[in-house]
C-alpha cells in the first residue's frame, strides 16, 4: 500500500513536464514554433543593407569622445616650445634634511588627525576627478559636451607636462623616506615633485572658470579653486605628496609662466584671427575650437 502511494507521487513529474513544455504552448492551447533560426542581424529579412551617404568631411568633430579629443589637442601642444616656456614656473624643491623633516612632520600629523575623515575622497579621487568639477558646474557630458572636452584636455595636458618635470627633479615620495606614513592607496610609480593631482586639478579649475559668463564667474571660480586645493591637499593627507609638491603643481598650472597662460594666449590668438585673418592663427586649434564651443554652452 505504501509503495503504491510512492508510485502515485511520481505523477507529480507530469507537472514538471508541463512546465517544461509551456514555452511551446500558447495561451489558447495551440502550438508555437520559432519564426526564425539563430541568424545574425545582418541576415534579418527586414534589414536594408544599403550604405548611408559618405559625408565630404569624413568623421565629424562632434563624434569624437572627450578623452580622444584631448589627445588631439595634446599632439598640437607637444609641438610648441612648452619646456622652455614652463620651466620658470617650477622651482626646484628644497631638499635640505631639515626642510624635508618639517614637511614630513606635517604629513604625520595629517595622517593622525585628518586621514580617517578624508579617506572617502582620497579613494574616490585617486584615479579620476574631472567628474567632481562637472558636478560642481552642475553639468554633464550630455548637457555640456564641449565643456566636458575642455576639462579632459586640461587634465591630459597637465599630466603630460608634469611628467616631464617629475623626471627632471626625481624627488622621492614622502612614504619612501618615512614608510610609517603608509598611504592608503598604491603609491604611483613616478616621482613626487610636482604633484600631478595639483597640476591637473588647478588647470581644470582655471579652464572651467574661463568658460563661465561674467555674472557668475567670480563666485564659481572661488569654488572651483577651493575644490582644486582640496584635491591636492587630500594627496598630502594620504602621505603621497609634500605641501611643496602641491604648491609647485599649482604654479605649473596657473602661475605667470604656467600652462594656463599658454592656453589663454593661444585662445586669444584664435579669437583675434576670427575677425582679422591677417593675424597669426591659433597653434592649438583643437583646444581653441572646443573652448569656443564650450563658452557658447554657457552663454
Amino acid at each position: 500500500m505504501t509503495l503504491n502511494t510512492l508510485n502515485t507521487l511520481n505523477t507529480l513529474n507530469a507537472g514538471n513536464a508541463a512546465g517544461g513544455s509551456s514555452n511551446a504552448v500558447d495561451a489558447a492551447g495551440g502550438w508555437v514554433f520559432p519564426d526564425r533560426i539563430d541568424l545574425p542581424f545582418v541576415d534579418d529579412p527586414n534589414v536594408n543593407p544599403a550604405l548611408l551617404p559618405i559625408v565630404a568631411n569624413g568623421y565629424r568633430d562632434n563624434k569624437w569622445s572627450a578623452v580622444w579629443w584631448a589627445w588631439r589637442a595634446l599632439t598640437e601642444f607637444a609641438q610648441l616650445p612648452w619646456v622652455a616656456t614652463l620651466t620658470p614656473a617650477v622651482n626646484a624643491p628644497v631638499l635640505a634634511q631639515a626642510a624635508v623633516q618639517t614637511e614630513i612632520d606635517t604629513l604625520l600629523d595629517m595622517a593622525r588627525f585628518e586621514r580617517a575623515d578624508a579617506l572617502g575622497e582620497i579613494m574616490s579621487q585617486k584615479d579620476e576627478f574631472v567628474s567632481y568639477f562637472m558636478q560642481l558646474l552642475m553639468a554633464s557630458p550630455t548637457s555640456r559636451p564641449h565643456t566636458y572636452r575642455v576639462l579632459h584636455m586640461a587634465n591630459l595636458l597637465g599630466c603630460f607636462c608634469v611628467m616631464y618635470f617629475k623626471a627632471q627633479f626625481r624627488r622621492q615620495r614622502p612614504s619612501e623616506i618615512c614608510p610609517v606614513l603608509l598611504p592608503p592607496v598604491p603609491v604611483p610609480g613616478h616621482a613626487s615633485y610636482p604633484s600631478g593631482h595639483s597640476t591637473q586639478a588647478h588647470l581644470i579649475a582655471h579652464c572651467a572658470g574661463f568658460l563661465l559668463p561674467a555674472a557668475v564667474q567670480a563666485v564659481v571660480q572661488t569654488n572651483l579653486d577651493a575644490l582644486a586645493a582640496r584635491i591636492a591637499r587630500n594627496r598630502e593627507i594620504a602621505g603621497l605628496h609634500y605641501a611643496s609638491d602641491s604648491d609647485a603643481g599649482q604654479a605649473l598650472a596657473t602661475g605667470p609662466h604656467g600652462i594656463a597662460a599658454m592656453l589663454d594666449a593661444d585662445f586669444a590668438a584664435y579669437q583675434a584671427n576670427l575677425t582679422n585673418t591677417a593675424l597669426p592663427p591659433a597653434k592649438l586649434p583643437s583646444y581653441a575650437a572646443a573652448m569656443a564651443a564650450a563658452q557658447a554652452e554657457w552663454a
